[in-house]
């Protein structure tokens, strides 16, 4: 994806052109004829960030997403967000029985521009403006059970292994789990 159009800074602060690109690609294979049909694969992406040394006179940079599809497409609890980073990490899925599935992967992150922060979910306040650019390394499961056509249930979870300098801009390690139960009708 591109982006690309103005920005109009607040209260009639300066406009710049804004030339944003996010590249995300899954590819796996699938054992169709094995117990539980496995899937191995690798996941990338790459997310353009900005530059915050020439932030008022250079092009907008960093890629916003207008909707996100999946609220953990890379990172279960959002604490890092999909802007100014790069990743790549397997990824392996089972179906543990016929209304049932395993999906665990391991992202592992780093900054896209180290002239730019690392940012949270759009809606949080904070970012984090670690030196370098490894950022995180993240383990996450999710288990899937269909009950019934209608009724959905879910378990996930990840742990961040932020990296020194992360840590050192004041993020942390840590477990994150989640439940999910879908009503659909």
């Amino acid at each position: 994806m591109w982006q690309g159009g103005s920005f109009n800074a607040a209260k009639n602060g300066p406009s710049r052109p804004v030339s944003a690109y996010s590249f995300n690609a899954t590819v796996s294979w699938r054992f169709a004829r094995w117990w539980g049909k496995p899937a191995i694969g690798l996941q990338a992406d790459a997310i353009s960030g900005g530059d915050t040394r020439k932030s008022q006179t250079s092009s907008w940079g960093n890629f916003l997403s207008p909707f996100v599809p999946s609220a953990y497409y890379l990172d279960m609890s959002t604490y890092i967000g999909n802007s100014n980073l790069i990743d790549v990490g397997p990824l392996a899925t089972i179906a543990t029985s016929r209304n049932t599935s395993l999906l665990l992967k391991v992202p592992v992150i780093w900054r896209n521009s180290t002239n730019d922060a690392i940012y949270a979910n759009p809606t949080a306040a904070y970012n984090f403006r670690p030196q370098g650019g490894y950022t995180a390394t993240m383990p996450q499961a999710s288990f899937t059970w269909r009950a019934t056509r209608h009724v959905t249930f879910s378990l996930d979870g990840e742990y961040i292994f932020a990296s020194r300098a992360m840590i050192k801009a004041g993020a942390s390690s840590g477990a994150y789990v989640q439940s999910n139960l879908e009503l659909t009708f």
